[in-house]
């Protein structure tokens, strides 16, 4: 074989090779970015699951619970996360999960991506709501509790949140809870009995059901409010403390008054004097039965009780003793009094009892008298304002001063219910309660 020939075989295998290696990377290439890269969970009170690919796709998408059912849409696997979250956004909306304009979402990721975050926001906005994403640390406890409950690690860690120092709360009573209840119990630090939905400051129940009426109404957006409709507008939550306590970036602070720790020199402390007492046996108790005016002195039984006598019947004294013309019954009707000649009856005996100041101090704090006062710190609690221009209506709905609308027809309840998905709605409301 000449030169020529040599040179031509060995420059179209060096082709052929190259060609492959560069088919075997873009295939390589391909199969990194369809595998799965991340796992993050959504809870609005449907929980899912979605696996996310290295490209940014959603592989899949995973129902946790009945009401997640209605939300998979297969179709939406294989699509970028931006229109699979836009979907799911959209869908909560038409299923009345938004709330005074605002999806509430806790969102679980083993590893914190800020891009997730925004990605849900802009398909929020996009949907023209508005979005509050929370991302709840998920510990090694929160775990354990979501597989006992049956709710995501996310939602677990953010009701161990909710829950933190208040023992009336129970984990049970929560895991049906949706976020935009156990965001608003977290903050407000407001809680319900089991059954009621928290809505700013009140508890409510669904008491029954009925169909509405066609009448006269107000758009969507425009609540009825002394007969105008007023444009609804959004909340615009504001911190407080409770009483005595102080507001500084974001926290409570304030002196709290606390038992001091109590000791005694001679004797023990006595909670309800604040003394400490010392008592000294000065002699045996007496045991003596009352005496009844014109009746005779009640005796004392062999048994240690007291009986009365009471008159002797024609029969006699049939299941009783008789002594000087009296019936006594020997089973006794009483305890016979105890008496003491000095000092004061206690634990059979005769005591004289002296007192003295007790001594006080403090683990904590400073002393002032048996008190310790201990600087306490907590979080701020959260209360349902409205934006300037703005005004609170019956502790749920923030409505415009100025802005209304005409009437319209279309479905109508009794002053007593709210319109809520073309059913009449009445509730029983009670007070909420607070940690």
């Amino acid at each position: 074989m000449d030169k020529k020939k040599i040179i031509i075989l060995v420059v179209a295998l060096v082709v052929v090779i190259v060609g492959v290696l560069v088919v075997g990377l873009f295939m390589k290439n391909g199969k990194d970015e369809d595998k799965v890269e991340s796992v993050i969970t959504l809870d609005i009170n449907p929980s899912m699951e979605l696996e996310i690919t290295k490209k940014g796709k959603v592989a899949s998408i995973q129902s946790l619970n009945e009401e997640s059912d209605k939300f998979i849409d297969r179709s939406l696997e294989g699509k970028p996360v931006e229109e699979v979250f836009y979907a799911i956004v959209k869908k909560a909306k038409e299923e009345h999960l938004v709330e005074d304009g605002e999806l509430t979402i806790i969102v679980g990721m083993e590893k914190s991506d800020k891009s997730i975050e925004d990605k849900l926001r802009e398909a929020c906005n996009k949907n023209e709501i508005g979005s509050k994403i929370v991302v709840p640390k998920i510990t090694e406890e929160a775990k354990r509790e979501a597989q006992g409950y049956g709710v995501t690690p996310a939602k677990a860690a953010y009701i161990l949140e909710v829950i933190g120092d208040n023992e009336e709360l129970h984990f049970d009573d929560l895991k049906n809870k949706s976020s935009r209840e156990l965001m608003e119990m977290k903050e407000t630090g407001k809680y319900c009995d089991h059954g009621y939905v928290l809505r700013g400051d009140v508890c409510e129940k669904v008491a029954k059901e009925e169909k509405p009426t066609e009448g006269k109404t107000c758009p969507e957006g425009y609540e009825d409010v002394n007969g105008q409709c007023r444009k609804i507008g959004p909340f615009k939550d504001e911190l407080y403390c409770e009483e005595g306590f102080t507001l500084s970036d974001g926290k409570c602070s304030g002196e709290v008054a606390q038992s001091a720790k109590a000791s005694c020199d001679k004797g023990t402390y006595n909670a309800g004097s604040g003394k400490c007492e010392e008592a000294t046996k000065v002699g045996e108790a007496k045991k003596a039965c009352k005496v009844t005016g014109q009746d005779p002195e009640d005796r004392m039984m062999s048994n240690g009780k007291c009986s009365r006598g009471k008159p002797i019947i024609p029969e006699g004294c049939p299941d009783a003793i008789e002594l000087d013309g009296w019936c006594y019954n020997p089973s006794g009707d009483y305890d016979a009094i105890a008496t003491c000649d000095a000092g004061t009856y206690q634990n059979g005996a005769c005591y004289t009892v002296t007192t003295s100041d007790a001594k006080y101090s403090c683990s904590e704090g400073t002393l002032n008298g048996s008190k310790c006062m201990v600087i306490k710190e907590s979080k701020a609690l959260t209360k349902h304002g409205c934006e300037e221009g703005y005004s609170l209506h019956q502790d749920r709905v923030c409505v415009s001063e100025t802005e209304t609308k005409d009437y319209i027809v279309g479905y109508t309840c009794p002053n007593e219910a709210r319109l809520e998905h073309e059913s009449c709605v009445y509730y029983e409301q009670v007070e909420a309660k607070s940690r």
